[in-house]
């Protein structure tokens, strides 16, 4: 049994009304269902509030899995997204503070080079089936061998605005078009009375 009076934390609201809520009892802190009719009201439309903020974490998780960012993130989403920025800039003034993140998408490109090389081959053969196994050396010459290196080249940038640590615009450059379109999903929802 929860002691009376004392502030308790909303854990979850379940169907029909039912709120959990974590509080102290004499044996210590517990977790329970209460219905809203034991607690002082809540706001008006404060259930709706929690919902609309459910489905934006539901949308952002998604966009956090697909590796995709949108208009309307908070600036560690997008980190949790696209991870950390490789510039980042910041500026302050009367509006508030606006942050730019960049990040640049590369690309491995395979090279083949020539390199001098020289052939040689090492074996080992055993004259008949009871003696030693003896090692020869084949001298080979000189010559060009081919191999092949990646080398890792930008190709394309993505730009994040971010005022107040809302996402404000997206900046995409060449090789980072597909899939260009910015969504957009609705700013962090302050839940609380």
């Amino acid at each position: 049994m929860l002691r009376y009076p004392q502030a308790v934390k909303l854990d979850a609201v379940g169907p029909g009304g039912m709120l959990r809520v974590v509080g102290n009892a004499r044996q210590g802190g517990v977790a329970a269902w209460v219905d809203q009719a034991f607690l002082n009201p809540l706001p008006e439309g404060f259930v709706e509030t929690l919902r609309r903020a459910e489905n934006r974490r539901k949308e952002v998780d998604a966009l956090i899995a697909r590796k995709e960012i949108a208009i309307g993130m908070t600036t560690e989403e997008v980190t949790r997204s696209l991870g950390k920025p490789q510039k980042r800039s910041s500026r302050s003034g009367r509006e508030g503070t606006s942050q730019v993140f960049e990040y640049i998408k590369y690309e491995l490109v395979p090279q083949t080079v020539f390199t001098p090389s020289y052939a040689q081959s090492i074996t080992g053969y055993r004259p008949s089936p009871g003696e030693k196994l003896e090692t020869v050396v084949m001298r080979g010459n000189y010559g060009y061998g081919a191999s092949t290196i990646y080398v890792k080249v930008p190709v394309g940038t993505v730009k994040v605005s971010f005022v107040n640590g809302i996402v404000e615009s997206i900046e995409r450059s060449e090789g980072t078009l597909a899939g260009s379109h910015a969504g957009v999903v609705v700013p962090p929802i302050e839940v609380g009375w």
